[in-house]
């Protein structure tokens, strides 16, 4: 959490209030001003701390054309704008606009000799770090402005342990949130961005931060959206850039020495702001983290100003001004699909205005909120900061994929948040409902609250339907059934219920259906239906009938479970996570030979892992491959955060074409 970044959005909805459906997209405008607001004294600020920096070296004309041009260029830049629609982007752009302000102050302090100046920077920088974790980059951005610029002429010695002092002084400073954490929850909590640098110790670390590095890089250097702007875009981009750079490359013929620093420390400060990020993972061609790379671009206009601006004479301006309208036009570009992404919330939000006033409610889960159009996602996390109706306001707004639900539903947090009411938000694609009216992307909305448990009986024989149950959906995670030998499997078909939800007949009179996963059982075969990982069967309400609607023939039995078949029958498995690196020991107890038809293992079959975080409810999931006595992960994940014990809910699963037939579950 930020408490700054969370303060400062509560302080914007007290004062817009919160909005009604048909006033959704004019509070989220009153957002989006603000931190359009915040960039521009980044713009400001960051230019102000530029002139201050080069002003020892260049002179005060040159200093001041620099400055100039990465105010504006960074301001125009594609990704700053990108980031300042995004909600979710209030913290970045707070801890920007006071990281930058306390750099422009510190250096006005230490040249100008100004004790107010200084102490102004310490309380910025102090405010920065309760907004983003990125603040902790300021102490070795101003340990270099120190060294380089605050007094150049005094001895290197001198300004070395100047410099360290300045270092260890803001240091302590930008760490208040690690801080506010520790005064909260009386425990030590390591920001993610320390976390993630143990990732690099791990064997191939260095090589996926390296990767990741370039891919960022590349979004810098050519910040266009694809999917907006398409391959026009990109080259435009270049071209901004080529433009940019073409001054320098002239004006290094004369000043080789002092070009040479400059791009040597401008290489290098983009390098190390990579680092501010490690642990952010942005697709190709996507700027939905544009918000993260911020710092990055900061510096990045930092270098364009100097290097668009290295030309003597009335040619100076014209090269800076040229940059600022090609990136003017992608800007304008890559933002064209904020407006149809926007109406897709406020359709959300119509859908979801009339929830507290059918029935009191205390969370509200978004399940696979709209997604982004285009590649833009204008209100990302900023779900929950926005609201939806003033009969809101006191309702915790949840947004999660349906996968991160379906693993919240095990977990005993889950069982405590149904005393307040829950309503779940899903489409009726997720549903099971395929297509239908509006690509499936139709939603409907169900209640939950405290249930009694199932009663009835928990097995029946012969017949394709159940005798009458009375079954909580959220307490039953599948059911086993057993056929005779001579009795195909394929002839009794999926499983589905009745139940006293609409769920279970949806809109266009299919209902809600099951496949099984059958193995052989010595002379028949035994099918594993797995209810827990069907959307549908968690939202029916109380089932009254569990049937084959497709079967041709009778079963042998079925046995209703409360839980699959562990992957471990002791119980004792665990993982093991070291940098992000999850792995199990091999189940030495688990047979998985003998899933598949007729008892042949499917190719597709394998270990699964879940792991969900308590905090945010965000699912990291990956497959497992089996190297020697362990199962590995395929991909790093989450670290476990020793002032947070139990905060990773893990679901480890042996899937048979993508259907699990086992499944164990733990906390760390």
């Amino acid at each position: 959490a930020a408490p700054l970044a969370d303060a400062s959005i509560a302080l914007t909805r007290s004062v817009a209030g919160t909005p009604a459906p048909e006033r959704a997209l004019g509070v989220a405008a009153t957002f989006r001003l603000e931190n359009l607001v915040l960039l521009l004294i980044s713009a400001v600020s960051l230019g102000l701390f530029l002139r201050r920096l080069l002003l020892p070296w260049m002179g005060e004309e040159n200093a001041r054309g620099a400055a100039r041009a990465a105010s504006v260029l960074f301001a125009l830049h594609p990704l700053a704008a990108f980031a300042s629609v995004q909600l979710a982007a209030r913290g970045n752009l707070l801890a920007l606009a006071l990281g930058t302000s306390a750099a422009a102050l510190f250096l006005r302090g230490r040249q100008d000799r100004l004790l107010g100046a200084t102490l102004a920077a310490f309380l910025c920088a102090g405010l920065a770090g309760l907004a983003d974790e990125a603040a902790l980059g300021l102490p070795f951005l101003l340990f270099l402005a120190e060294i380089v610029s605050a007094h150049r002429y005094r001895p290197l010695g001198v300004r070395v342990r100047t410099a360290a002092t300045t270092f260890v002084g803001f240091g302590v400073v930008v760490c208040s949130l690690p801080l506010f954490e520790l005064l909260r929850s009386r425990a030590v909590h390591l920001p993610e961005l320390v976390a993630s640098l143990s990732a690099l110790a791990e064997p191939g670390g260095v090589l996926v931060a390296l990767s990741d590095g370039a891919r960022k890089l590349g979004i810098l250097l050519l910040p266009a959206n694809p999917a907006a702007v398409g391959i026009v875009g990109v080259a435009l981009a270049g071209v901004a850039l080529l433009i940019a750079l073409q001054p320098a490359l002239v004006a290094a013929r004369s000043a080789p020495r002092l070009w040479g620093w400059i791009g040597s420390l401008w290489v290098a400060s983009l390098v190390a702001s990579e680092l501010l990020h490690l642990q952010v993972r942005m697709p190709p061609g996507s700027l939905l983290g544009a918000r993260f790379l911020l710092p990055s671009a900061a510096i990045l206009a930092a270098g364009l100003g100097i290097v668009s601006t290295a030309l003597r004479g009335p040619r100076r301006p014209w090269v800076a001004w040229g940059v600022a309208v090609l990136f003017s036009v992608l800007a304008h570009g890559n933002l064209t699909p904020v407006a149809p992404a926007a109406g897709a919330f406020a359709r959300l939000s119509t859908q979801l205005a009339s929830v507290k006033a059918e029935r009191p409610v205390a969370l509200l889960l978004v399940l696979d909120p709209p997604t982004p159009v285009a590649g833009v996602d204008p209100l990302g996390r900023g779900l929950a900061h926005l609201g939806l109706d003033p009969s809101l306001a006191d309702v915790r707004t949840r947004s999660l994929t349906t996968e991160s639900f379906l693993a919240f539903a095990r977990e005993p947090e889950f069982r405590a948040a149904l005393a307040g009411g829950i309503a779940v938000s899903a489409t009726v694609r997720a549903l099971g409902g395929g297509e239908g009216r509006d690509g499936g992307s139709e939603r409907l909305i169900r209640f939950l609250g405290p249930e009694e448990p199932s009663k009835g009986p928990r097995a029946w024989q012969g017949t394709l339907n159940s005798p009458p149950l009375d079954l909580s959906p959220l307490a039953e995670e599948g059911v086993v059934v057993r056929v005779p030998g001579g009795v195909a499997p394929s002839g009794l078909g999926p499983l589905g219920w009745s139940s006293s939800a609409e769920t279970a007949l949806l809109d266009d009179g299919r209902a809600a259906l099951v496949e099984g996963t059958w193995r052989a059982a010595g002379d028949g075969a035994e099918g594993v239906f797995d209810l827990g990982s069907a959307l549908a069967w968690r939202l029916a309400g109380r089932v009254r009938t569990l049937l084959f609607p497709k079967g041709t023939q009778s079963i042998g039995s079925a046995e209703i479970l409360a839980a699959l078949e562990p992957v471990d029958a002791s119980g004792a498995i665990a993982p093991r996570v070291e940098g992000g690196r999850w792995s199990f020991p091999v189940p030495a107890d688990f047979d998985s030979e003998r899933w598949g038809p007729s008892g042949d293992r499917s190719s597709d079959a394998g270990f699964h892992l879940g792991v969900l975080r308590l905090d945010d409810l965000s699912l990291w999931s990956t497959s497992l491959v089996q190297e020697g006595g362990k199962l590995l992960a395929t991909s790093p994940g989450p670290t476990p955060d020793s002032s947070r014990p139990g905060d990773l809910a893990w679901t480890l699963e042996y899937r048979v074409a993508g259907r699990a037939v086992a499944r164990s579950r733990g906390r760390l």
